[in-house]
């Protein structure tokens, strides 16, 4: 029985939210914007709608950018409104529980859901269930969503970006070298514009040119975990499982007042995402093994660094000295980034199995 995953991803999720809540933007051209406040206009676009991306205007370009895009004055351009968008999503993400036989939210307008068992090993089936979800969304909330089935994570979330908005595309294994292979390398999920331009020094222009690449040449010059990573998905292959978000990791993030790369500054507010993060772990009871640091940098990419630790850690705040470091290292390795949110992640849980006393919730 075949494996299936769907990718399910909201088209243009800020600004047909606001399309709803306001029938006379139907049509028009829409920028969501999160502003700076440090000037009218400063800030960066979130998200824009596809009248809106005709224009040239789209996620991460400047608000002043994207205004001196709009030569005719068409455009409508919103303050995101994050916390509607939430109960919108949050709703939406119910819908998709329903049918699925795992979870998985990857963003907030983005989850995974395997419907292997409800599907039974059947594309076919598969395809119906999602014309079935799409319909249930549009009916509930007013809003489309494209879908991408695969036989497992990486080719669902590759199926989704074959044909946008509001479709349904699946990508099976007789299917993956005729429809992905003739890609652009670039269009490989996680290839940014230097590994792109790596790439090409080898003479891999294509997806199906990476597939059939040398596997060591590849791992000296990118590192074993990148090489085996993309050289892998460029073959179809992706073993990861689908689990919900709060199961196998907490985060907390928080937007700076500015961007900046100022590592001090950045990590002002740690202490107290330290202490949301402790108060869910001990509602839970567990320990973690793992962290790692998530920024959102100010072309709205969002980016992790991690580390394992050796041991079970019960407080948080016993190592904020290593998120220290990582946050420190990342802005090493990544000169160009200005980060614009940041935060922090736990993960790899542990149950502990003794009654906790309390010295184990601190003062």
């Amino acid at each position: 029985m075949s494996r299936i995953v769907m990718l399910i991803d909201l088209d243009s999720f800020y600004a047909s939210v606001e399309e709803r809540r306001n029938h006379e933007l139907k049509g028009k051209p829409i920028a969501i914007c999160m502003f700076s406040g440090r000037s009218k206009n400063s800030g960066a676009i979130a998200t824009a709608n596809y009248p809106a991306r005709k224009l040239g205007i789209h996620s991460g370009i400047p608000i002043k950018k994207a205004k001196e895009l709009d030569k005719e004055g068409v455009v409508v351009f919103l303050p995101a409104d994050r916390d509607y968008y939430k109960q919108v999503s949050d709703r939406i993400m119910q819908i998709y529980r329903k049918y699925a036989d795992r979870f998985e939210q990857v963003s907030i307008d983005e989850a995974y859901i395997e419907v292997t068992k409800r599907c039974k090993g059947s594309f076919e089936k598969a395809i119906e269930l999602a014309e079935r979800i799409r319909k249930e969304v549009h009916e509930s909330e007013g809003i489309t969503c494209t879908v991408g089935i695969g036989y497992n994570k990486f080719v669902a979330k590759m199926a989704s970006k074959l044909k946008k908005p509001d479709s349904v595309n699946v990508v099976d294994h007789e299917d993956f070298q005729k429809l992905i292979w003739p890609l652009p390398v670039k269009k490989l999920h996680g290839i940014g514009e230097k590994t792109e331009m790596m790439l090409k020094g080898f003479g891999i222009e294509t997806i199906e040119d990476l597939a059939k690449f040398n596997l060591g040449k590849l791992k000296m010059a990118l590192g074993t975990a990148k090489a085996e990573q993309f050289w892998n998905h460029a073959n179809g292959i992706d073993d990861d499982e689908l689990e919900d978000e709060d199961k196998k990791q907490m985060s907390k993030l928080k937007t700076l007042m500015k961007d900046s790369r100022d590592a001090a500054y950045i990590f002002e507010g740690a202490g107290e995402f330290a202490q949301i993060l402790q108060k869910r772990l001990d509602e839970r009871n567990i320990g973690f093994k793992s962290i790692a640091i998530i920024v959102v940098t100010t072309a709205f990419k969002t980016k992790t660094k991690s580390m394992t630790l050796s041991h079970v850690e019960k407080r948080v705040e016993n190592v904020l000295p290593e998120y220290k470091k990582l946050l420190v290292e990342f802005l090493k390795e990544n000169p160009d980034d200005t980060i614009r949110r940041f935060g922090l992640r736990v993960g790899n849980f542990e149950e502990f199995g003794e009654q906790r006393t309390l010295a184990d919730f601190g003062k």
